[in-house]
């Protein structure tokens, strides 16, 4: 609730050990009269306005709370233009809003972690070996950003925030060392959050978090399958044949049909877009031009059903408590997911050379992306 000037006269007199009548004294007014100003029944006269503001030296504007009522409206712009870049996947607009929003609130934590996150999001979508690759560069101030947080902030949510990105980009450098000990200082999953709720909440709190922390496994499988299948990380890369590596990603988008078996996936439209393009890599490896094709047409219906997407709930009987906002997921890459799959037929042309689905196909992703700006990442 924003306070009256009668609410701010009164603590500033008392945070100055003052009484009404010392006050009133002092401004050569009655008691009576600033008994009225506190209760906010009169105001005292223009004039005496600065001289209130010299006696508790404080601004004129800080008398009206006009000072924090413009600052809380400056931090909200910020917040939303940084929402409103990050949903866009223009991560360079991102940066540039949350420097500008650390030049006014330097001491601001949630500015500061949404800062390193950006920074980390636009080192991981550069290539390492680009001469104008900014790794190096944003290391420095990530790290930096972070530990200010975790010296400094009482707020855990920001403190955590922290940590994983620490943890994260610790690992993208190579400073596994450094990235375990953060890692082990974070509760394990039979004591993170989403357990201890499962035991504490009743009734439909507890069926809407049972089915929230549900969605979150189902798809960490998912997206933990398709990795071992394409991360040089797992090390399995190398190790698996084509079959195995299409079994892993194949099973990933059975599961996601296993437990919304009505197909309203909502935001996994988008994952499973990407999932059957990744098949289409593999099955080109195997020389399989035509079933490649097949899941270049199911990216394709996945694709433009995201696109398609506007506020929706789930209605699978597992998940139909549960509802996607398009506004709390954030891109790291500009353009439409039609884009996105237009973009990528360009790195797959000579695989199709002559392949007249594939020329068709193209043709309908220009059409459909004509009036957006072509993809850009990062």
């Amino acid at each position: 609730m924003n306070e009256t000037f009668g609410h701010i006269l009164r603590d500033l007199r008392k945070a100055n050990h003052l009484t009404q009548e010392q006050v009133a004294e002092m401004l050569n007014v009655s008691f009576q009269s600033l008994s009225r100003w506190e209760n906010g029944i009169s105001y005292p006269d223009i004039l005496l306005i600065p001289k209130i503001a010299r006696l508790f030296n404080v601004s004129t504007d800080k008398l009206f709370n006009m000072d924090t009522r413009e600052r809380e409206n400056t931090r909200e712009h910020f917040e939303a233009e940084y929402t409103e870049h990050r949903k866009c996947g223009n991560l360079l607009a991102c940066r540039n809003s949350m420097r500008d929003a650390l030049d006014q609130f330097p001491r601001d934590f949630h500015f500061m972690m949404n800062l390193a996150e950006t920074l980390h999001q636009i080192e991981c979508s550069s290539p390492a070996d680009s001469p104008k690759s900014p790794r190096s560069h944003y290391a420095t101030q990530i790290r930096s950003l972070c530990k200010r947080v975790l010296e400094d902030c009482k707020k855990e949510s920001e403190r955590l925030r922290a940590k994983l990105l620490l943890c994260r980009h610790y690992a993208s450098r190579g400073k596994t060392a450094d990235a375990l000990l953060l890692a082990h200082g974070v509760a394990d999953f039979e004591h993170c959050r989403e357990v201890l709720l499962n035991d504490i909440l009743s009734g439909a709190e507890k069926l809407h978090h049972a089915q929230d922390t549900m969605l979150k496994l189902l798809d960490y499988i998912a997206t933990t399958l398709v990795g071992i299948s394409f991360n040089k990380e797992y090390g399995t890369t190398e190790t698996l044949s084509l079959d195995d590596r299409i079994l892993y990603v194949d099973t990933a988008n059975k599961l996601y049909r296993l437990l919304i078996p009505d197909e309203n996936y909502q935001f996994f439209h988008r994952i499973l877009a990407w999932n059957h393009r990744q098949l289409c890599e593999l099955y080109l490896l195997k020389e399989d031009a035509d079933l490649a094709f097949s899941e270049l047409l199911e990216a394709e219906k996945h694709a433009i059903a995201f696109d398609n997407l506007t506020e929706g709930s789930y209605t699978s009987p597992f998940f139909n408590s549960l509802s996607y906002d398009p506004s709390a997921y954030f891109k790291c890459w500009q353009g439409s997911e039609q884009g996105m799959l237009l973009y990528r037929l360009a790195e797959l042309e000579n695989c199709f050379e002559g392949h007249h689905g594939f020329a068709e196909l193209r043709a309908r992703l220009e059409a459909a992306t004509a009036g957006e700006p072509a993809v850009i990442l990062g």
